[in-house]
């Protein structure tokens, strides 16, 4: 009498397709650690010839010696204590003009254009600014 089933079972083990798979996940890692630079930020500024969304932008100008402008016309400031209200009182002065001459309010922002010898916290002034009123700001660069 013969007690041995008919189907045997193979021992052996096939690794090809364990090795497609590591094979895969190996290609996977290495291209994405090569996007990532986990030591250093590099900056590179941007560059652009175009000015087709100049007339949408209210352009907010701070020189060196801190003089604020809103387009061409200066902004007296500096001898305010509250020298942040009256510049953000201007803006939506600015704002309101620039909507009623057209433009949709989401496609309104602030081009800001500030000397490169200025204090950061000058510019993130006028950041605090326009996230209050949730106005989108640009910092322009040469």
């Amino acid at each position: 009498m013969n007690i041995r089933g008919r189907n045997k079972v193979n021992p052996n083990f096939n690794m090809s397709s364990m090795t497609d798979i590591v094979f895969l996940l190996l290609i996977f890692f290495m291209i994405t650690s090569t996007l990532m630079s986990p030591h250093a930020v590099k900056l590179n500024l941007p560059y652009s010839d175009s000015n087709s969304y100049e007339s949408e932008k209210i352009i907010v100008t701070i020189d060196s010696t801190r003089n604020y402008f809103i387009g061409d016309n200066q902004v007296d400031v500096k001898e305010s204590s509250d020298m942040m209200i009256v510049l953000e009182e201007q803006l939506k002065i600015e704002f309101e003009k620039k909507r009623s001459n057209g433009f949709k309010i989401e496609d309104l922002g602030i081009s800001l254009r500030a000397d490169e010898t200025l204090d950061i916290k000058y510019i993130v002034e006028i950041l605090d600014i326009a996230r209050g009123n949730n106005w989108k700001v640009a910092l322009s660069t040469k």
